[in-house]
Formats: structure tokens, C-alpha cells, sequence
């Protein structure tokens, strides 16, 4: 599966993102100091897990696409800011065999919101997350009763449905489906937010970079990777990989990342 990441390796390439963002990114994002606080607060525990949490990051000048409701005036569009917010996210930094989740807790938000001085006139929200295994007071999680994968994005959710000041009109917002998604770190989620609402020249500029390829790739090598042979294993047998470097994988972890539920 590859070699163990370091501390070190993960808090430099949060480093070079921070410095590629203040290059090229500035004035899309209102706190690059979002980052810096994920590097200072970023820590390894004894056995071996990497953390941080409680980290915030707000983009503005955003592509929201042609077709938006509600309708409101384009200056108004323009006030839009988006939240990327991590609650937690704690993981083990080197690879298992046989392969097994490599996240502990993962757990991150995007709000958009529109505001008039004030007032609040607009607002949307998804959140990407792991299914927890315990609650906060440490009892088992119950099964979900729908579908349920353990990595996934949800539409809505509180941020939406306890907000008093949202007047919905005739939007329906119901409990959405959580829609299989592959983990994010600090550096995916970013990427997902920059290839989701931006196109100027900043934005082309960035991704174009050597090191930002490099710091990319080295995310999807440490959360993709062990996600794409666990789903993978669900279609071979005994969750077995047949070639010369055979690869092995937990066959819970493999069947909850299709669902959790124990009804489908």
C-alpha cells in the first residue's frame, strides 16, 4: 500500500499549500490563516493517529453556475461566501495489511450564504462525513435504516433544517440521501472546492503547479487509495486481489464503504 507518511510529511505539504494559496489564491479567501491553524493544532498521538480540528476556511468570488435560486440582484450573488469548516479529522498515517480504514473521525462542512448587511438571504449546505461508529457518549451507533455508506455527502442536514432565518418558499428539504464519496483531508477538500466553484485565471494558475500536483497526489495516495481496493474488494472473491503483490482488505470495511445498512 506504500510507504508510512510521516508527521513531517503530512505538515509540509500543508505548509506549501498554505504558501501556494497566499501566491496565487489571496484574494478568493478571506482567512488563510484557516490553513495555519490546521498546521499549529496538527498533532500525532502515541499509537500512531494524526489529527486536528475545528479548522476554518472562507472563500469568496465564487462561480455559482448560470441557473441559481432564488433570484436575486447579481451584486447580491457576488456577497457569497463559502465556509469550508473541518469538525475533525483523526487518522492513521501508515499503511494496514490487510487493508482497514485508515480514518478515525472525519467530519466536514460547506455552507454557502448570501447576506444582505444582516440579514441573511440565501444559504446551502453539504456535509461529507464517516459514519461514526460510537455516539458522543461513547454507546454504539445505531444501524441506519436506509442506505448508508460509510464515507459520504449529504445534502442539508441541521445547518439547514435548524436555521430559523431561512425562508424556503416552495423548496422541499427533506432528510437527502448520503451519496457514497471518498474521504477528504485538508488538501482534497480544498481541491474540491476550487474545481466546484472556480474558473479565473488564479484558479488555473494554482492547480498548474508542480508542487500543488505534488501535495494532490500525495492526498489521494494516503485517503483514496485504501477507499478504491476496499470498494473494489466487494467484487472479488474473499475480498482478495489475485496478482503478484496480492492485496488484502477487512471485509467489514469493504462492505460498509457500499453501505452501512444492514438491510441492503
Amino acid at each position: 500500500m506504500g510507504k508510512k507518511t510521516t508527521f513531517a510529511d503530512v505538515k509540509g505539504d500543508l505548509v506549501t499549500l498554505q504558501r501556494l494559496l497566499s501566491k496565487y489564491f489571496a484574494e478568493n479567501i478571506l482567512n488563510v490563516q484557516g490553513i495555519e491553524k490546521a498546521i499549529t493544532q496538527l498533532t500525532q498521538t502515541r499509537n500512531g493517529k494524526l489529527c486536528f480540528e475545528d479548522a476554518k476556511l472562507e472563500f469568496i468570488n465564487l462561480n455559482l453556475g448560470k441557473d441559481i435560486r432564488p433570484i436575486l440582484d447579481s451584486e447580491q450573488y457576488n456577497t457569497t461566501v463559502l465556509e469550508l469548516r473541518f469538525t475533525k479529522l483523526e487518522w492513521f498515517s501508515y499503511p494496514s495489511q490487510p487493508i482497514n480504514d485508515p480514518i478515525n473521525n472525519f467530519e466536514l462542512q460547506l455552507i454557502l450564504k448570501i447576506k444582505d448587511t444582516e440579514k441573511l438571504l440565501a444559504k446551502s449546505a453539504w456535509h461529507f462525513e464517516k459514519h461514526p461508529d460510537k455516539k458522543d457518549d461513547g454507546t454504539p451507533e445505531a444501524t441506519p435504516e436506509f442506505h448508508h455508506p460509510l464515507y459520504h455527502l449529504h445534502f442539508g442536514g441541521y445547518e439547514l433544517t435548524d436555521d430559523e432565518d431561512i425562508e424556503y418558499g416552495n423548496i422541499m428539504v427533506i432528510e437527502a440521501p448520503r451519496i457514497m464519496h471518498p474521504p477528504l483531508d485538508m488538501v482534497l477538500a480544498i481541491d474540491f472546492v476550487l474545481n466546484n466553484f472556480y474558473s479565473c485565471q488564479s484558479f488555473m494558475g494554482l492547480i498548474s503547479e508542480p508542487d500543488y500536483i505534488r501535495i494532490v497526489r500525495n492526498a489521494r495516495e494516503r485517503f483514496w487509495k485504501p477507499f478504491a481496493f476496499g470498494f473494489a474488494s466487494n467484487f472479488t472473491t474473499n475480498h482478495n486481489f489475485r496478482s503478484e503483490s496480492q492485496v488484502s482488505v477487512v471485509s467489514t470495511y469493504a462492505k460498509n464503504l457500499i453501505t452501512y445498512s444492514e438491510t441492503h
